[in-house]
């Protein structure tokens, strides 16, 4: 090696087209948002052209991979690959192949990837919903990236679990409720409300739960304002908040830091407790069993709640007159409203209608 004739080193781990041993036991999967959105790419072969595609399985679409093969949303909400040409396509996947024959359709999944391969023409297919953790291998090491970044850190702690405690199925993909798009659009809007509100001053806090009328979380955001949060993607500077100040970090500081704001617990205290669902109740005007909210040892006024003297404080005295829901949203320190209004006190709407104008049609991105 020192016999001063240079001589050339080469990591064999950079040119594996599998990981190595070592890294063969590690999850391989992704962490996808709602499947009902689908990301269609396809590229022709022979023409050497393609296109991108989003489609909303709910919702009538149509896209042409090449001549004769389409792909159709149709309204019973399946997506459909069509074969309207002349010639059989021979559909050939990561570890099966099937065949696809002249004027036949089959149902495609939610992800997809495969060759569509004709005697005259080759084309390929790959459909994918939204990543909210994305797993790549790349010189001898896998990577999990986080494509909203510290928007929504709590991808990393559920990729991060999952990866520990999945060890039977290690190549599983795990799919959350979360849309995609309308939390990159309600992230945005939310900064820039912040941003431009002279009212919300430094360390003002702001969460967001949003469900369908069926209950399922479409989006849980959260923001304090003029707060650092490290990119989980900049593992060092991740590491670094975690490990904090020569090895010291402070807990609640922390929770703030690479937590979100909806999964924190609510203040101690009844009166604060009962709020949101006094606001829900009132809302919605659902019937509400009051007497099962009746509580005994709380007659007179207490000074100390769980060790800790509770200080008089007169909410509109310091804060200003509540006089509508507006100002109830607007100076409420108790965000947990959002939880119990949007988790099922209102009827029964279709969520695109509901929230387009306010956040769908938004752009999203960069705001």
């Amino acid at each position: 090696m020192y016999n001063g004739k240079p001589q050339l080193a080469v990591n064999e781990n950079f040119f594996r087209i599998e990981a190595p041993p070592h890294l063969q036991q590690n999850w391989k999967g992704n962490v996808y948002g709602d499947s009902s959105h689908w990301n269609i790419s396809t590229w022709n072969v022979a023409m050497n052209t393609g296109g991108s595609y989003l489609v909303n399985k709910r919702e009538p679409a149509v896209v042409h991979v090449r001549e004769g093969l389409q792909i159709i949303a149709d309204s019973t909400g399946q997506v459909l690959l069509v074969n309207n040409g002349n010639s059989t396509v021979t559909i050939i996947g990561d570890r099966s192949s099937s065949k696809l024959d002249a004027g036949s359709r089959i149902p495609l999944g939610n992800p997809f990837h495969a060759r569509l391969v004709t005697p005259q023409a080759e084309s390929w297919l790959h459909i994918e919903p939204h990543a909210f953790m994305r797993n790549y291998y790349v010189n001898g090491a896998r990577y999990y990236t986080y494509p909203l970044g510290n928007d929504f850190t709590w991808a990393k702690h559920f990729a991060d679990n999952f990866s520990v405690n999945n060890k039977d199925n290690r190549e599983q993909n795990i799919f959350v409720s979360f849309d995609y798009t309308l939390m990159d659009s309600v992230s945005h809007l939310i900064q820039q409300y912040l941003a431009t509100d002279t009212a919300y001053h430094s360390g003002a806090e702001y969460g967001v739960c949003i469900a369908d009328e069926k209950g399922r979380v479409l989006a849980m955001n959260d923001y304090i304002k003029d707060f650092y949060r490290p990119d989980p993607n900049n593992r060092a500077a991740f590491n670094k908040t975690v490990i904090g100040e020569n090895g010291w970090v402070s807990q609640s500081l922390l929770r703030k830091q690479i937590g979100n704001i909806n999964l924190l617990r609510m203040n101690p205290g009844p009166g604060s407790t009962l709020k949101p669902i006094v606001f829900a109740s009132v809302a919605s005007q659902l019937p509400i069993d009051w007497s099962k909210f009746s509580s005994d040892g709380f007659n007179e006024k207490q000074n100390y709640y769980a060790g800790e003297k509770v200080a008089p404080y007169d909410f509109e005295k310091n804060n200003g007159r509540i006089n509508s829901v507006i100002d109830y949203l607007r100076y409420s320190d108790n965000y947990y409203h959002s939880n119990v209004l949007l988790l099922g006190s209102y009827s029964r709407q279709d969520v695109n209608g509901l929230l387009s104008s306010q956040f769908s049609n938004q752009k999203t991105g960069n705001g």
